[in-house]
């Protein structure tokens, strides 16, 4: 069976995202460095973002910040280890999270 990569933007509407997320702002100086200038994000503890995809794997592709936090992922009833956005070298278009293909 073919493989192929699909690239879902954070501006899809394939992405449910609770209430308490918001666009980036622009002033962010960083905004320019993440993938159609664009990006999500949330301050509040236990938000969550939903996607449904049938596949054999996913990978996020994100940012360790300064002011990033610990964010989780569970896929189906697999839930993965926590994992750290913060990283004071501010770093961009990071592979944050991602399933070995099976």
């Amino acid at each position: 069976m073919p493989s192929f990569t699909t690239v879902v933007e954070d501006s899809s509407p394939l992405i449910n995202y609770s209430i308490g997320w918001t666009s980036g702002s622009p002033s962010d100086d960083s905004t320019v460095l993440y993938s159609q200038s664009s990006f999500m994000s949330t301050d509040k503890q236990g938000e969550q973002l939903t996607f449904k995809y049938q596949g054999t794997s996913v990978t996020l592709v994100g940012a360790k910040r300064s002011n990033h936090g610990i964010y989780h992922a569970q896929i189906d009833s697999t839930a993965y280890p926590s994992v750290s956005g913060q990283n004071n070298l501010n770093q961009e278009a990071l592979t944050s999270f991602a399933t070995k293909s099976s």
